[in-house]
């Protein structure tokens, strides 16, 4: 039995396991293939939101170690940074503010949107 594209489209009744058909009354054709690009499509969306925070990330990151950067080593020390350390400071910061979706800065960033 050769199965057509059409046929594995088609949704089955869970009684009769027969097509629905467009002739019959209160049956309708739906493709498999609507439920499965909604699927692909929330697939997409998610990846679409890791990129965007990814970007968003990225810049928050280099705006950080600039400022960080900017500061002379007096001031480092006073905050407990060796020079080194900044990138992984930064990083820690980060991740942290990630982890926790009501810290100060998600929320400020969410308001102004």
């Amino acid at each position: 039995m050769t199965r057509t594209l059409a046929n594995m489209m088609l949704v089955r009744s869970p009684l009769t396991n027969a097509p629905y058909s467009p002739d019959k009354a209160g049956d309708f054709l739906l493709p498999r293939l609507t439920l499965v690009a909604v699927d692909a499509l929330a697939a997409v969306g998610e990846q679409f939101e890791r990129a965007v925070h990814a970007i968003e990330r990225r810049g928050k990151r280099r705006e950080a170690i600039r400022e960080l950067r900017a500061l002379d080593d007096r001031i480092l020390s006073d905050i407990g940074v060796h020079r080194s350390q900044i990138p992984a400071v930064v990083d820690a910061a980060l991740d942290r503010q990630d982890a926790d979706p009501f810290s100060a800065a998600r929320v400020k960033g969410h308001l102004q949107s």
